[in-house]
């Protein structure tokens, strides 16, 4: 193009390369084949679309933004429960109230890593 006198307005400085959203779209449909699992399988990705109720997500290759919006709030879910089971209060609400110190948080953070996060 006759306009393009410099590496700026010839778009030279654009990276030819896999996008961002293409790279997050493929982790998580890698994440979906590998831990689908059954309906009947208690902590499979399909045990949760159930009780969510997203049959939608049972397609080869489902809505992206359906399914990463799914998975967070199932991530967001799981961290909730560790947290309940390993602060050793009846509830979150008063496990707040009873003001932990940073170093309880962190050695429950600790507890969760262990027994939830790990193989």
């Amino acid at each position: 193009r006759t306009k393009d006198i410099n590496p700026f307005t010839r778009l030279q400085f654009l990276q030819l390369g896999f996008g961002l959203f293409h790279l997050c779209m493929n982790l998580i449909w890698a994440l979906l084949h590998v831990h689908r699992g059954s309906i009947h399988q208690p902590g499979s990705l399909s045990y949760f679309f159930a009780i969510l109720d997203r049959s939608l997500l049972a397609c080869e290759h489902p809505d992206y933004h359906t399914l990463l919006a799914t998975l967070l709030q199932i991530l967001r879910g799981i961290i909730i429960d560790a947290w309940k089971v390993e602060c050793g209060y009846s509830s979150l609400a008063t496990f707040a109230a009873s003001k932990p110190t940073p170093s309880e948080l962190i050695s429950i953070a600790r507890k969760i890593l262990k027994n939830h996060a790990s193989p």
